[in-house]
Order: C-alpha cells, then structure tokens, then sequence
C-alpha cells in the first residue's frame, strides 16, 4: 500500500514511450550544476493527511450534491445515478486510505529515496542503488495546471535488470533492445520535486559519466 500511495499516479505507456525514446541529451556537466548534497527523503504525512482530508471533503460534497439531487423534481436515475455513487464512494475510500497511509508515515517515518555518491536509491522500486552513470534520462513531468502539484520525475535506467527490480506498476521494463527501463521518482515527499530535481541532475553530473569521481 506504502508503494502505490507513495507514487500515487501509476506509469503509463506514454511516459515509457517519452523517456526511453532515443534522442540527444547532452549529459549534465559539474560546470553548470551545484555541489552534490546528499538527500535523504520519506514519505510526507502532512502532504498525505491533507491529500486525504481533500479527497473526503470532495467526497462528502459530492454526497451533498446527490442529496440534494435526490430531493429535486428530476433527480438522476439509472447509469448516471450510480456513476456518481461510484465516484463518491470511491474517492471516500481511497481518502480514507491515504489518511491512514499518513497516519503511518507520522509514526514510523519511511526512507523511499536517497542520493548519494553511490548512486539513487529507491528501495521500494529497486534492490540495488542505481549507479548516476546508468540512469540516462531525466524528465520532470509537470502538470499543465498547477494546482496539481509540482509533478514526478521520470527517470530512464539502462539496463535496470541488473539492479534488481521489484514488482511495481511504478517500473516498467525495456521492451526493445536498447532502450530504457523506465520508473517514477515517489511522490509526497518531505522534500520538494524541484530540490530533488536539481539534486539528481547534480549528482549525475558529478558522479556520472566521464566526471572525476566516476
């Protein structure tokens, strides 16, 4: 359950399709990056107790709209009646379980990714650190409304086999020789997506490809 609320939103072919098609991308160079500084980032409680409260709010108003709805002269029937019973009760239980998830997190704090000279750690994705010179491609994928938050980060592995995936619906293996194993950075971190971002690419700037410490 820590492993689906974590990343919240499941990859798609069309994020496997962006990340691991060819293209250039010139490797991030330590000139234009910060110093490395090692992160350490668990799971937020505040941003999943109050995604959670939202969703039960969103459901209770929805309850609302259907009472209201069911004392009126035309009230829905039929498929659209329980299209929406559908929604409310769906969007009730998954706030309730992302409440709960929060709850969790506040009593025993969870490492989901770290960074660190060795590598990107992402114990609930892969066994092993996934050393900087392997990951290929980073994407920070934003929402076009902002209100949706900052966005994931995609991340684009080469022969991610060898670090030992887990079974997620947040990795999704290579499908043609020479591309890439894709995943998801987890979200509703403690630590901001654009700090966690720009990490990254400092990280595999320095510690990467042709960089001194490689």
């Amino acid at each position: 359950m820590a492993r689906q609320i974590g990343t919240i939103a499941m990859l798609s072919q069309t994020d496997a399709f962006v990340i691991s098609a060819p293209r250039p991308e010139p490797w991030p160079q330590p000139a234009d990056h910060p110093a490395p500084v090692a992160v350490a980032a668990r799971s937020s409680s505040l941003k999943l107790l109050s995604s959670g409260l939202f969703a039960l709010v969103l459901a209770a108003m929805i309850g609302v709209i259907l009472r209201e709805n069911a004392l009126s002269q035309t009230p829905f029937e039929g498929w659209r009646l329980w299209l929406r019973i559908s929604a409310a009760v769906g969007i009730g239980a998954l706030g309730i379980v992302i409440v709960v998830s929060g709850v969790t997190s506040m009593l025993k704090p969870k490492l989901l990714v770290s960074l660190g000279p060795a590598g990107l750690s992402v114990p609930e994705l892969f066994a092993a650190p996934l050393p900087w010179s392997d990951i290929r491609a980073v994407l920070h994928d934003k929402p076009r409304v902002k209100i949706f938050g900052a966005g994931r980060i995609l991340i684009g592995v080469r022969d991610g086999h060898r670090f030992g995936p887990l079974p997620s619906p947040d990795v999704q293996p290579a499908t043609e020789p020479g591309e890439l194993d894709v995943t998801a950075i987890p979200q509703l971190l403690n630590v901001p997506v654009d700090r966690l971002l720009v990490q990254i690419q400092a990280h595999r700037a320095h510690y990467g490809q042709g960089s001194a410490n490689e």
